[in-house]
């Protein structure tokens, strides 16, 4: 069988070539893909490299490189069976250590949840099967039924903990926001979303002025537990903003604002992005888990510059995605956690919020 990357190259190079610059970021992210699926995926469960949440967030990443090219014969000849092998061979992957049964796309974590949720929207955005957007809905509805189990609100980090993180309460806004443009007319999907709002915004310091999110709640007494800034938190929080402004038109105005100003605490802030490259404080070498925190924020960026364009966002997009190319790339194009350089490891997550920050640079760069 012919490659990912021949197939993703062929439709890279037909596309019309981006007004700003002579890169060809389609090229990038077909080669990306192709050095993803040939070292990580598993062909039978559909995971990459055994990673439960990050897969998640690979599978969103491919999911919306394809919707930049939705006529794409050939991209959809590719990518339908890699979905619905990750979808028949994630039904049937147990992980018990996280809680994980076969048969279900829940687990005991609710951000775990959320993601996986998130990743079966924007494939079934590019597909139109109906079987990935009732897997959405099925953990929607499991993370509802998670919220006010203390007394501070919100949605718990995990079942039987008391434990809130910001993470798990930003996804399940977005899931929300998401659900309400897609399912309209459904009796909880906007009134959840409104409502979560209304929690994070109100009632807690989670979206401060300084629009620097923590990283969650002391459940105590309800005041921010951790000043750590993380990159995913800004990201995740800034995609919810983002799809409660599609999914409320009639307050749209003051979401896409706090979007923004997100966005701007973001790219501005002088240790989260030193000289204009996003940077987590373990680079560089993170772990699984915080490896995979850089793209989550580009991938909103790129869509908050696409329903509001400005040259400065744009330019940081490209910036950071030259920067994973030319200084984070390894032998064989893998991609590693320090996007300011130098490579210095393989790993799945890594690659995942690399080819994120490649596909954003390709979004940007079609407008």
């Amino acid at each position: 069988m012919l490659s990912i990357f021949l197939f993703l190259a062929q439709v890279a190079f037909s596309a019309p070539a981006p007004r700003f610059g002579p890169i060809d970021y389609g090229s990038r992210v077909a080669q990306a893909i192709d050095t993803l699926q040939a070292t990580w995926y598993n062909r039978s469960s559909g995971i990459w490299d055994n990673l439960w949440w990050n897969s998640a967030n690979c599978l969103t990443t491919i999911a919306k490189y394809h919707s930049t090219n939705p006529s794409s014969t050939s991209l959809t000849d590719i990518l339908n069976p890699i979905y619905e092998t990750s979808f028949k061979g994630g039904l049937a992957v147990a992980q018990p250590d996280m809680g994980k049964q076969p048969g279900s796309w829940l687990n005991s974590l609710y951000d775990d949840e959320g993601w996986w949720a998130l990743a079966w929207i924007q494939v079934y955005d590019v597909t139109g099967n109906e079987d990935y957007l009732s897997a959405a809905q099925d953990i929607f509805t499991d993370m509802h039924n998670g919220l006010n189990r203390t007394s501070c609100g919100g949605l718990v980090w995990a079942r039987n903990t008391n434990l809130l993180s910001s993470i798990e309460n930003s996804l399940y806004l977005d899931l929300a926001a998401k659900l309400a443009v897609r399912v309209p007319n459904h009796p909880t999907y906007l009134p959840a979303a409104l409502t979560q709002y209304h929690w994070l915004t109100e009632q807690t310091p989670l979206l401060p002025s300084t629009n620097l999110v923590p990283d969650g709640l002391n459940p105590s007494d309800c005041t921010a537990s951790i000043p750590r800034i993380l990159t995913y938190n800004q990201g995740a929080l800034l995609g919810a903003l983002l799809s409660l402004h599609h999914a409320h038109p009639e307050n749209s105005t003051t979401y896409l604002s706090r979007a923004l100003a997100l966005a701007n605490a973001t790219i501005s802030h002088p240790e989260l992005t030193p000289a204009g490259i996003l940077t987590e404080d373990c680079d560089p070498v993170c772990d699984t888990t915080a490896a995979q925190f850089k793209g989550i924020f580009l991938r909103h960026l790129a869509a908050l510059h696409r329903v509001d364009p400005a040259d400065d966002l744009r330019a940081f997009i490209r910036r950071n995605a030259d920067s994973v190319w030319t200084r984070a790339r390894g032998d064989g194009n893998k991609l590693g956690s320090a996007w300011a350089g130098p490579f210095r490891d393989a790993q799945l997550s890594a690659m995942c919020s690399g080819l994120d920050a490649l596909v954003a640079a390709e979004m940007v760069g079609r407008e």
